[in-house]
């Protein structure tokens, strides 16, 4: 049978995969081991951080591919080769919070990390991980021995360890339990008690004993004072027969029904010309982008696969538009330009410094590994999620081999090449155009500022073409510098709690306050906006 699967390096040839050298991937510390070594790994200096997953079979590669566009599915950022491994590793998000185990117990028990451990917790958010035993439904699944963390097992799958092969066909033959996705639910009830438990389910007891107790529909007892309804949810889904466990869609409704009596929902507006809406009836919001361009939807789709780029789930069609729309994740915090002029906050340098980083590493991404000129850098299309930046709005940019047909002057004009300016001939904007902006966005990130505040654009452009940053192109650095530059200041202060703030200051404040950084690598930032 030709299985999905045997088609990866169709998939890696046609990049819809990416493959990342292991040049570029320098491994700093081992996390885990199970049914493979898990190492994170800095990807080419920069401050983004990705999980490899060392030698694992094709049929995880395809899976853990197919199941990546969901908030709460660990991303999956590419393959690579390690050393001679005949195998591929996978290159995955890497989830800061560690295992579900771990969050649940690290404030009650003081013990070891338990199961679960194939679901992870990255800044606050669940993320499934680990495709090694799972298989599509339509095709056969030969993980038919028993496996697993004992307490999470189908019992239907305990049962051939007693009877092997209870199972009979229509003419008399036993067959193994194919674990279906009726297992998945009795897990999920198990989880569900962990969750208010805050316990590994029958926990210090041995597996013999664990075994037993479940084969003869022992569970453990509700923890006092939970939801009732909850109780009775997850009673439900670790019920012994798989026919009388629920459907997952109706355990999302339930699930539902239980928050909406506890909770009063309101809706929060994204960002400019985009809506929120939540996918089916849970709580995974999208962003979607109404009626944009083919060129967009795969330039998108190409740019995805890395931490600080909007996360791509795929197009939808509204009403009787001709057109796709974008169908994106969701940042909670909306624009850089509005958290930047948010005056109840007061910006770290730590937090400038990441943020520079993290935007010059999404730059060096689109340059360097897809070559991608943005081609609209400002505050309005750069967005913030869980405190990480997200580059978004692919509306202008181009690949760079190709034709620009974005020849005229357009975009927000602070942020806009001198070179687009005031030209006889039309310019072309490139990588070094991109850079322009981000020396206009490393200023604003330390004076918290509109560029040209309270000017009228045509004012904006003469002061740009007289003065400012670098006019010619060849002048600026290319993006690899910079990084390295942001890497030196970082490292020269890493170490130095004499940390000043910066407080939001009002446009019209300006003239009466001193622009002031009394911490050197501030000055530093600014040095490296000005000398570019």
């Amino acid at each position: 049978m030709n299985r999905p699967y045997s088609k990866l390096n169709r998939l890696l040839e046609d990049k819809i995969i990416d493959y990342h050298d292991s040049f570029n991937l320098i491994r700093s510390k081992f996390i885990g081991s199970g049914s493979a070594s898990v190492y994170v790994a800095n990807w080419k200096n920069t401050s983004t951080k990705y999980a490899i997953k060392r030698c694992v079979d094709d049929k995880e590669v395809y899976l853990t591919y197919l199941a990546n566009s969901h908030e709460n599915i660990i991303q999956f950022r590419g393959v690579t080769n390690i050393e001679d491994d005949e195998k591929y590793s996978l290159v995955l998000e890497y989830a800061e919070g560690g295992t579900l185990g771990k969050y649940l117990r690290d404030f009650e028990m003081g013990e070891p990390i338990k199961h679960p451990n194939n679901i992870l917790i990255h800044k606050g958010a669940i993320k499934l991980a680990d495709f090694g035993r799972s298989c599509q439904k339509e095709l056969e699944c030969y993980n038919t021995e028993v496996w697993g963390v004992l307490p999470y097992v189908d019992p239907k799958m305990l049962e051939e360890l007693v009877e092997p092969f209870p199972n009979i066909n229509q003419v008399g033959q036993k067959l193994p339990y194919k674990p279906n996705e009726k297992s998945d639910i009795y897990s999920l009830g198990v989880l569900f008690w962990e969750l208010t438990s805050r316990l590994p389910p029958f926990d210090g007891l041995g597996d013999d004993i664990i075994m037993l107790k479940i084969l003869n529909g022992l569970r453990e007892k509700p923890v006092p004072n939970t939801n009732v309804k909850y109780n009775g949810l997850y009673k439900e889904c670790w019920k012994q027969e798989p026919d009388e466990r629920p459907h997952i869609s109706k355990v999302n409704e339930v699930l539902n029904i239980i928050d909406s009596e506890n909770n009063n929902l309101s809706t929060v507006p994204y960002y400019k010309e985009g809506e929120e809406t939540n996918w089916k009836n849970t709580s995974t919001k999208y962003a979607i982008k109404r009626r944009v361009d083919d060129k967009e939807v795969y330039l998108t789709y190409l740019a995805n696969s890395h931490e600080n780029i909007i996360q791509f789930r795929g197009i939808t069609n509204f009403e009787d538009d001709e057109k796709y729309s974008l169908v994106l994740e969701y940042a909670e915090g909306g624009t850089l330009g509005k958290y930047l002029r948010d005056d109840t906050l007061t910006l770290k340098w730590e937090n400038q410094i990441k943020f520079a980083k993290e935007i010059t590493s999404a730059i060096l991404w689109l340059h360097v590994d897809k070559g991608i000129v943005h081609g609209d850098l400002h505050p309005n299309n750069i967005l913030i999620n869980k405190e990480t930046i997200k580059f978004s709005d692919f509306g202008r940019s181009y690949q760079k081999e190709s034709d620009c047909y974005n020849t005229e002057v357009w975009g927000v004009i602070p942020y806009v090449d001198p070179k687009m300016f005031g030209q006889r001939l039309p310019y072309k904007p490139n990588e070094k155009s991109d850079i322009y902006s981000l020396g206009v966005l490393f200023w604003e990130l330390t004076s918290r500022l509109s560029p040209f505040d309270g000017f009228e654009d045509d004012i904006i452009m003469f002061k740009i073409l007289n003065e400012c940053w670098k006019q010619e192109p060849d002048e600026r650095p290319h993006i690899s510098e910079v990084n390295e530059v942001l890497n030196t200041i970082d490292s020269e202060n890493s170490g130095n709690n004499d940390v000043s703030t910066v407080p939001y200051r009002r446009g019209s404040e300006e003239s009466t306050k001193k622009t002031e950084f009394v911490h050197s690598c501030q000055i530093d930032l600014n040095i490296l906006c000005q000398k570019y």
